[in-house]
């Protein structure tokens, strides 16, 4: 903000997609599209399986800004045609979805694919580099998101910074940049079970390996992300749009009122 870095980049995240690798190769090639998605999801179905799609309200405005494709200049924060065609798409995924989907997050929607074998694929949800490895559970898998946009998904991750008012400004600016730096990313950062974000991390690979290729499969998307916008009251307004982003995607409110309200 400000043309100023305000904090330091400890922790990169965004929507992908995830699997069981286990039962989605039972039904071909990962989905590379939407009609792909719900190709897969109608297979699965039949089968008695299902799409997962984290859809607690705040997980739902995510979804929607990744679908939407928010706008950077303009009178419209997100285009009316886009709007409507992303509720769309999204109560296309729902209605494929499994039902207890608008109770997830994304940790709970993993947490459900691991403990039981009924979720096959998520096309949107943010990433957890911890559910990727083997270990002695059914393990996940993340992909890059089925979409052939651009702007890739909704960036989220975590920064570090400073305070002004620290009596040891020095020893904790050195600790931040020792935490940020590309070697511990990729070293005890990542084998303590951190998500880096640093970029030589995610291009590792050993980190790859530790991980089972969660950075590599997933780098398109976040290098292509979008970031939310910095600027003071967007907290505010992202919060005031969780319901109303909620309603819609559950065909509670119509894709036009929503797109007035966003608007």
């Amino acid at each position: 903000r400000d043309g100023r870095q305000w904090a330091l980049p400890i922790d990169a995240a965004c929507q992908v997609a995830s699997y069981r690798p286990d039962l989605v190769e039972r039904y071909g090639p990962l989905p590379r599209s939407h009609d792909e998605v719900l190709e897969l999801g109608r297979r699965a179905l039949k089968d008695g399986k299902w799409l997962g799609l984290p859809l607690v309200p705040t997980d739902a405005m995510c979804l929607l800004l990744t679908l939407g494709e928010p706008r950077e200049d303009g009178d419209e924060f997100i285009a009316r045609q886009k709007i409507e065609q992303a509720v769309g798409q999204l109560r296309q995924l729902a209605a494929l979805s499994h039902p207890n989907s608008p109770k997830w997050n994304p940790i709970r929607c993993y947490d459900h694919m691991i403990a039981h074998d009924d979720v096959v694929y998520v096309p949107f949800a943010f990433g957890y580099v911890n559910y990727a490895s083997k270990a002695d559970r059914p393990y996940l898998r993340f992909a890059d998101v089925p979409t052939p946009r651009s702007a890739g998904a909704l960036l989220g991750g975590a920064g570090i910074g400073v305070s002004a008012q620290s009596k040891h400004k020095q020893a904790a600016i050195d600790y931040a940049l020792f935490l940020c730096s590309p070697g511990y990313q990729r070293g005890d950062y990542v084998k303590s079970g951190g998500q880096p974000g640093s970029l030589a991390a995610w291009q590792d690979a050993e980190v790859n390996a530790l991980s089972g290729g969660f950075f590599a499969s997933t780098l398109a998307t976040i290098e292509a992300s979008y970031l939310r916008p910095t600027h003071p009251g967007f907290i505010s307004f992202f919060r005031q749009c969780v319901p109303h982003a909620a309603a819609a995607i559950a065909g509670e409110l119509p894709a036009a009122e929503l797109a007035d309200r966003l608007n």
